[in-house]
């Protein structure tokens, strides 16, 4: 079986071209195995950032290397675990595990991604920004197929309960109103990598009925 990638990325602008990612969050999941969790978050060059993505992502009050050189990174921690006596493991969620940089967080991105089926809310926008990331840095993009969550989460609830009585054509709906079919959203702190790779990952789960045991 393939490997999944659930993937979600904050970046300074929509548009690649211009903009740099700056948050990293997914969740592997290998077959056979429990998912891992994992959460970088790297100084990028805010020349061309748009001004609504720094706001929505709130990239000032959340990015920990704000300040340095361009290109610092950071590992953080993804859940709160006090019971290790790993340091590693006693840590809160958002506490810094390591200091790091770019090229390093390419290299392991870049072995997550070797092969896998890449899972998201936006895997496209993700798909471009990583790209140029990986390029930037000395590694490939070498994941197989995206899988919207969107596309997915609709496509199910069209074939199985008439959704499509509550999306009329020319009608604007929310996505956030497809999403809570599925998910608690409140579970989920919104606009962030972590939690929107892990709120991609139980819809899907939701919609597959495929939720590891």
């Amino acid at each position: 079986m393939t490997n999944l990638v659930f993937l979600d990325v904050k970046t300074t602008s929509l548009d690649d071209q211009i903009g740099h990612l700056w948050e990293i969050g997914l969740a592997f999941r290998e077959p056979g195995s429990p998912d891992s969790e994992h959460w970088w978050q790297i100084k990028p060059d805010l020349t061309g950032a748009a001004p609504g993505s720094l706001t929505i992502s709130r990239y000032y009050k959340r990015c920990r290397v704000t300040r340095g050189s361009v290109g610092r990174a950071v590992e953080l921690a993804t859940r709160d675990d006090e019971s290790g006596d790993d340091d590693r493991l006693s840590r809160k969620q958002g506490d810094v595990l390591d200091w790091t940089d770019a090229p390093m967080v390419a290299a392991e991105l870049a072995a997550f991604l070797d092969g896998a089926y890449v899972v998201g809310i936006n895997p496209a926008l993700a798909q471009r920004f990583c790209r140029r990331f990986l390029a930037r840095n000395g590694q490939c993009w070498t994941a197989n197929n995206l899988i919207d969550v969107q596309a997915l989460a609709l496509g199910f609830l069209y074939g199985n309960i008439g959704y499509s009585v509550m999306i009329k054509p020319g009608v604007p709906w929310r996505s956030r109103d497809l999403y809570s079919a599925f998910v608690d959203l409140n579970r989920y702190d919104s606009h962030t990598a972590l939690d929107d790779a892990r709120m991609a990952r139980d819809i899907f789960d939701a919609v597959t009925g495929s939720k590891p045991q």
